[in-house]
């Protein structure tokens, strides 16, 4: 959990220290439907995560903490740090996929196996003249194939970002 930390410190140093800070946003994320529930009920597995996104050149690359809360048996409750680079437009209009988002989870369970994870999102939202965001996400969190057995997650997250230089 430090290094998740610690990690998300140095996204924030780094992101101060940076010329860009119109292409940089702050980003909440919550998912509303997991692999585990459907559409209509509220999900016992529930998705929230804090994350930075700036924009290098083509790319965007993103930081984000968060938690997976899991209610059910013979799964945990896991924190985790998660680093992509992915495409992004750059119009009103936002259209979104992240290539390779590798992570550290605190806790293996039974559709997580290992503390090494990647995810891979694909989504389509909106932004306002202010740069104010709002998105839908499809995300599917696995370990590859590197660690048996391997089934994965899969979230519907939403997602609200706000411009850096809105916040300071």
């Amino acid at each position: 959990m430090s290094q998740m930390i610690s990690g998300l410190l140095l996204c924030v140093i780094l992101s101060v220290s940076s010329s860009a800070a119109a292409a940089r946003d702050f980003s909440l994320r919550y998912g509303v439907k997991s692999d585990d529930s459907t559409l209509d009920a509220f999900p016992s597995t529930k998705y929230l995560s804090l994350g930075i996104r700036d924009d290098i050149s083509l790319f965007v690359y993103q930081y984000e903490v968060g938690t997976i809360i899991d209610t059910n048996p013979g799964r945990s409750t896991s924190a985790f740090g998660i680093a992509s680079i992915g495409l992004e437009t750059k119009t009103e209009n936002i259209f979104g996929f992240y290539l390779l988002g590798a992570g550290l989870f605190s806790s293996p369970d039974s559709l997580l196996s290992s503390v090494f994870e990647f995810s891979h999102d694909l989504g389509i939202g909106f932004k306002d003249k202010r740069g104010v965001g709002v998105d839908l996400a499809y995300r599917h969190i696995s370990n590859a194939g590197l660690v048996p057995p391997n089934p994965g997650r899969n979230f519907l997250i939403m997602r609200l970002s706000v411009p850096w230089n809105t916040v300071f």
